[in-house]
């Protein structure tokens, strides 16, 4: 081919090879990307089977051994057939195939000997892809005969210190950071591959069934343990009923854990629930139950069950009848109210629940022996009797523990602070426990410690108030509330009749002011007319009759302002209708040594503001007497956190005035039922007045019956002469008026 021949003619001798075999080639620029082609290795003659064939830049492994080092000292001879790269021309002439595979073999060098000062060229992170080879044209066969030919003549190739020497395509590990470099790198490299670990095989060390725990703590959780042997679907229905937080189940009733047994059974799977699982969702359960029970017998509420269960009715205000319903339904809880509530109360109406819905029988109480009466009376109130009751001193906690547990136990702890509860209290069903409503500020730890006992479902609560601090979350385990709080559920007053007698000339007065009152209305109900000057004639009789019940009320006044501070009155309010009545009283009352001064009328505002402030700011116990002014002019009195008594020396007509004279007394907004006491003689025209307002609905009329005359028209002189009729329906005869103190 023209090619070939053209590269025989060029081609020097064999002792001119020699001469320019230590010259270096003359540097050949790389050809471009796109038209370099790749190298194919030269195969070895067939008469010299083990010369080894030069090293190419070949872009697949070479399928033939690595090449034994070369004797550099060997010269070519004249009969061998001289090397392609000993006869290569310059790049100028050279084609460019020529001139690629001259470049790539003058770039070769001997395996066996790499420059001592040059480390091992870097191995591929990864080996070649392996291609197919490409055919042979017909102008590389003279080429390719060469490269044979050359290989077994072992030419002795310079090297050229600044190309790097063709890479090694052997695929190798990456090179660590403490791999050793230099010759020991070379001896790692020689060196046979250490064979790769084979990985152990996993033993799973679980259970072939599956398993719920109860995991305890401040927080109960129902763990669950998928055994080794767990079907797909119930792990998948177990991990439905999973918390994401925490991971416990959220179980909390025994019915919600059936399907999951259920399920387990249809697969042929062992599913193992632990004893304490069971004991703590029946636990949970009944907690449910005692709520839906209780609301499925008292629809309607407890208020009309409660006012019935006493012996001696007395008014069940909400909040009362709700702690006796918390400390029923949740079994063990501290009830730390304050004493104004009547907590004692409360638990003993909670006893008679639980013996009525629940069939408890048995009633323990562990108090001081001081606070014994206090419980006694509570239970006697609804009909429990104190030798029923098993009484335990909690001054000797240490011999309670032998005693078998009652069903119901209460632990009074106001007085001692929390203290550790007896070894009983794990076998009662109810565990209420009375503390002071201040323990949680006073006493935090001790309250926690407290807390800690009583809580036997263990829902998270305390854990719940110690990351937060509110208290709030102890709302499961824990009803403690102030009077303020709930002070509108009891009436501002409490209102209470004192009796004051008539004397005998008082009676025999009062009674011809009844006949004369009787005869007028008489002939009002024959003509149903009534004329100015009767209208005026009525209000002066009725005016005279109650004149007669506040001067028997002010003769028993001196009295009964003796027993009231005696009992710890500090702060007590006269309130009459006549201020010269009030005003002659002030000095007699002084004469009785009692702190008595008089609140000056509305023509002294000045001076009645300034008696206020002197009755209010006083440090030791005072009796101010009030008149009744002009409606909204009226001062106030205020009596600061002393609880006042309030007096009504006579009983105005209006029922209107009396709400009034209370309006004006500023007590604090927790300050309920505070007393009012009515002063009346019975059987009189005033007592009348009263048993009428008490069993209607109250008079709102603001009409006041006094020394001025007020004349009244149409509907409001119709309801006043209907309400005289009534009061006169009974009235006794003269020299026969009742006289009971």
């Amino acid at each position: 081919m023209a090619t070939s021949t053209r590269r025989s003619k060029a081609a020097p001798t064999a002792a001119d090879s020699a001469t320019e075999i230590p010259v270096a080639l003359p540097a050949v620029a790389k050809a471009p990307a796109a038209k370099k082609r790749p190298t194919r290795t030269a195969k070895p003659a067939a008469t010299e089977a083990s010369a080894p064939a030069p090293a190419t830049r070949a872009l697949r492994p070479a399928k033939a051994k690595a090449p034994a080092p070369v004797d550099a000292t060997v010269a070519p001879t004249a009969d061998a057939p001289t090397p392609v790269s000993a006869r290569a021309k310059p790049a100028a002439s050279a084609p460019a195939n020529v001139k690629a595979k001259a470049k790539t073999q003058s770039k070769a060098k001997p395996a066996a000997q790499p420059a001592p000062s040059e480390p091992a060229p870097a191995a591929s992170a990864r080996p070649p892809r392996s291609r197919k080879p490409a055919p042979t044209r017909p102008a590389e066969a003279d080429i390719t005969a060469a490269v044979t030919q050359a290989a077994d003549a072992a030419v002795v190739v310079a090297a050229e210190p600044e190309v790097s020497e063709a890479p090694d395509l052997r695929y190798t590990a990456p090179v660590v950071a403490n791999e050793p470099t230099g010759g020991a790198a070379e001896a790692v490299a020689s060196a046979p591959a250490a064979a790769e670990p084979v990985a152990e095989p996993v033993i799973d060390t679980r259970p072939v069934h599956s398993r719920i725990s109860l995991l305890d703590g401040l927080r109960r959780r129902l763990q669950w343990q998928a055994g080794s042997g767990c079907p797909t679907a119930l792990s998948d229905a177990a991990t439905a009923l999973q918390d994401r937080s925490d991971g416990r189940l959220r179980i909390s009733d025994a019915a919600q854990l059936q399907p999951l047994l259920a399920l387990a059974a249809r697969l042929g799977h062992t599913l193992q629930v632990d004893a304490a699982v069971w004991q703590h969702l029946a636990a949970l359960s009944d907690l449910h139950l005692r709520v839906a029970h209780l609301e499925a017998q008292h629809p309607q509420g407890l208020d009309a069950w409660a006012q019935t269960a006493a012996e001696q009715p007395e008014a069940w205000r909400r909040c009362q009848l709700e702690g006796a319903l918390f400390a029923a339904c949740v079994g063990a809880c501290v009830l730390a109210d304050e004493p104004a509530l009547q907590p004692e109360r409360q638990l003993a109406l909670a006893w008679q629940l639980v013996q009525q819905h629940f069939g408890a029988a048995s009633l323990a109480v562990l108090a001081p022996r001081s606070a014994w009466p206090q419980w006694q009376a509570a239970l006697a109130e609804l009909g429990t009797a104190a030798a029923d009751v098993r009484w335990l001193d909690a001054g000797a906690p240490a011999a309670l523990a032998a005693e078998a547990a009652p069903e119901v136990l209460i632990a009074d702890q106001r007085s001692s602070g929390a203290r550790e509860l007896p070894a009983l209290q794990a076998g009662a069903t109810w565990l209420w426990v009375l503390a002071a409503p201040d323990l949680l500020t006073r006493q935090p730890l001790a309250a926690q410690d407290l807390l800690t006992q009583v809580d036997r479902l263990r829902q998270g609560a305390i854990a719940d108030w110690l990351n937060d601090g509110d208290t709030r979350a102890l709302a499961p385990l824990l009803m403690s509330r102030r009077m303020e709080d709930v002070a509108e559920q009891w009436p501002a007053w409490a209102h209470q009749t004192r009796d004051c007698a008539l004397t005998a000339a008082q009676t025999d007065a009062h009674a011809a002011g009844m006949q004369a009152l009787q005869q007028r209305l008489a002939r009002w109900q024959r003509s149903g007319f009534v004329s100015d000057a009767d209208q005026l004639a009525l209000q002066t009789q009725v005016n005279a009759l109650l004149s007669l019940g506040q001067a028997a009320a002010a003769e028993a006044l001196p009295a009964l302002l003796r027993d009231a501070l005696a009992s710890g009155a500090e702060r007590v309010i006269v309130f009459g209708s006549d201020a010269n009545t009030l005003t002659a009283l002030e000095a007699p009352l002084q004469a009785f040594g009692l702190p008595v001064s008089a609140l000056p009328g509305a023509a002294s505002p000045r001076l009645a503001d300034a008696a206020a402030r002197a009755f209010r700011d006083a440090t030791t116990p005072q009796v101010l007497l009030v008149a009744d002014g002009t409606p909204g002019a009226e001062p106030r009195i205020g009596v600061h956190e002393l609880r006042p008594l309030v007096i009504h020396l006579d009983r105005p007509w209006s029922a209107a005035t009396l709400a009034r004279r209370l309006s004006r007394v500023r007590a604090g907004r927790a300050q309920r039922e505070l007393p009012v006491w009515q002063l009346l003689a019975p059987g009189s025209l005033a007592a009348q007045r009263h048993a009428l307002e008490v069993d209607t609905a109250p008079d709102a009329d603001d009409t006041r019956i006094g020394d001025t005359p007020q004349w009244l028209r149409g509907p409001a002189l119709q309801a006043w002469l209907q309400a005289l009729l009534l009061c006169t329906a009974d009235a006794p005869a003269a020299g026969h008026a009742s006289t009971t103190a």
